[in-house]
This record gives C-alpha cells, structure tokens and sequence, in this order.
C-alpha cells in the first residue's frame, strides 16, 4: 500500500486495467437491451416510444412497411455495435 490512500490506489492501479473490459460491458449491455422487446414494453415511461416499440406497434396493426423503419434503424445499431465489439475481441 505504500502510503496509498483506497481511492487513489483504484484510480492509479484498478481503473486503467479496468478501462477496457467496463468499454465492452457497456457495448455488450447496449446490444441487449436495443434488442430486449418485452423487458422495453414493461419498463418504458408512459408515452415515450422507443425503435423497438414503435416496429411492434406497426407491426401488430399490419403495418409492415411502417415497421420497417424503425426495425431497419434497430438493426443498423446493433450491428455497430456487433462490429465494434467485434473489432475489440479481434485486436488482442
């Protein structure tokens, strides 16, 4: 310990180790929830409409192409954050 008080031995030592890993937890975490519908659903604020609820509403009225959208925007985030985190396993 050397004289190192707690938080200053976790800002020197634990933090820069930590840097990375909290990156991709916090991508991987990102993934999931853009994709998590029903936990959405449940856990939305009252009128605030989100890409995932706005395709599901579309879609159970038989709006497809209305549903399209948003599902589309859905996917173009989540498969930049696939590459992202992709392009962080690959570089080790």
């Amino acid at each position: 310990m050397l004289g190192y008080s707690k938080m200053k031995t976790f800002l020197g030592i634990h933090l820069p180790y930590l840097k990375n890993s909290v990156f991709l937890i916090g991508i991987l975490i990102s993934i999931e929830v853009i994709k998590e519908l029903p936990i959405t659903l449940i856990l939305r604020p009252f009128n605030f409409e989100t890409f995932a609820t706005t395709a599901y509403v579309f879609a159970s009225q038989d709006l497809l192409e209305a549903a399209a959208v948003p599902a589309l925007f859905l996917i173009l985030i989540a498969s930049l954050f696939i590459l992202i985190t992709s392009r962080y396993i690959l570089r080790d």
